[in-house]
């Protein structure tokens, strides 16, 4: 895995960019595909006004879509 450090003690030295034929990392080569997508699994569904919201339901609410 990737070392940590504190905050204070991270210095930058040099920054560019860089092509993706030169990325190295695995973590990062999963984001270099222009089609990625971040699906928003868990919605929460809020009432649109606040005299609809309610405390109690039948059921559950549904947050998968």
């Amino acid at each position: 895995g990737r070392h940590r450090a504190r905050f204070g003690s991270i210095q930058l030295i040099d920054t560019k960019e860089i092509t993706t034929a030169q990325v190295r990392r695995a973590g990062t080569k999963q984001f270099i595909d222009s089609k990625v997508r971040f699906p928003l699994t868990h919605r929460v569904q809020r009432a649109s006004q606040p005299q609809f919201k309610r405390i109690f339901r039948a059921t559950r609410p549904s947050t998968y879509y």
